[in-house]
């Protein structure tokens, strides 16, 4: 493992669904150096315990709204909460992506459609920060074309000034997913 890259902790809340769980597994794949903890019945503070045996720099927690996810609650190891993302809408992988599987080695980058409202330019720019990237911004998607199929993390507003979230990998330029659309946003 590539220390240099910050681990993290993604978990969900302790009652969940079979969505919530392939949406955690997804954000696993896309996310570099994670740890996916199953959660059943531990606390938070034991989950943040875990993660502080494991030198984790966040805690992921996907809570649930209507068996979909809810909100994405991004926690340090030492219980303050650093942001929340209230999730409108998500789709996975196998409602967005048709082609064939193929495996993904890290991400990339996080690119920033030029001209943004400021809620998605504080989104993207959290993100950047977790995983130690610098945040490019960009008009567009980049086509890359690079040796290992990698993630970009791509966020733009949406035509009802939502942010957007979504993965695309580098290998075909295809969207892979998670899409999530986020609604609003909370920052410590």
């Amino acid at each position: 493992m590539n220390s240099s890259i910050p681990r993290l902790v993604i978990t969900t809340s302790r009652r969940t669904s079979n969505r919530v769980r392939s949406f955690v597994r997804e954000l696993c794949i896309v996310f570099p150096n994670v740890i996916r903890l199953t959660r059943g019945g531990l606390s938070l503070d034991e989950v943040l315990a875990r993660a502080r045996s494991v030198n984790a720099k966040a805690v992921l927690v996907v809570t649930i709204h209507k068996g979909n996810p809810g909100r994405i609650r991004f926690v340090t190891p030492d219980g303050k909460e650093q942001m929340v993302l209230f999730i409108e809408s998500a789709a996975l992988k196998r409602e967005i992506y048709r082609g064939p599987k193929t495996r993904v080695h890290g991400l990339e980058g996080v690119y920033l459609q030029s001209s943004v409202s400021n809620n998605t330019r504080l989104v993207a720019g959290f993100i950047a920060a977790l995983v130690d990237m610098r945040l490019k911004e960009v008009e567009k998607i980049p086509q890359l074309e690079l040796e290992q199929n990698k993630v970009i993390f791509w966020f733009r507003d949406t035509e009802k000034n939502k942010t957007l979230w979504t993965c695309y990998q580098t290998k075909d330029g295809a969207e892979i997913g998670p899409r999530v659309r986020i609604r609003s946003i909370i920052m410590e």
